[in-house]
């Protein structure tokens, strides 16, 4: 990636953020658009998700500010994690990922791969 690239920002899953390269937000949008509109979950869940992603541009030092309306899901000046999952990079504030890890990873040989 380089200054001036995009990418996207979204609330995610279990506190964290998402982020998603242009073509990985523009995929992802469209698995959720085949997701059915009739229920009330999935309505819910575009409402939460679109009202809060936001486009942000890398600047020389390829970095990002992550916006105002996501700092809740990751407080400022707090240690955070960056992991890539898939076909998105997720940011944990440290004490929720230290959190998450204590209490799934002894799960790990239990869950399914796919």
């Amino acid at each position: 990636m380089a200054e001036g690239d995009d990418l996207y920002l979204a609330p995610w899953n279990e506190g964290c953020i998402a982020v998603y390269s242009t073509d990985g937000f523009e995929k992802f949008a469209e698995r959720l658009a085949a997701a059915s509109p009739g229920g009330a979950d999935v309505r819910t869940f575009h409402r939460l998700f679109y009202s809060r992603a936001e486009r942000v541009v890398l600047d020389r030092q390829s970095r990002i500010r992550i916006p105002e309306r996501l700092l809740g899901q990751v407080p400022e000046n707090r240690d955070v994690v960056i992991l890539g999952v898939n076909d998105h990079a997720e940011i944990w504030a440290r004490d929720a990922w230290d959190a998450y890890m204590e209490k799934n990873l002894s799960l790990f040989d239990e869950l399914p791969p796919c």
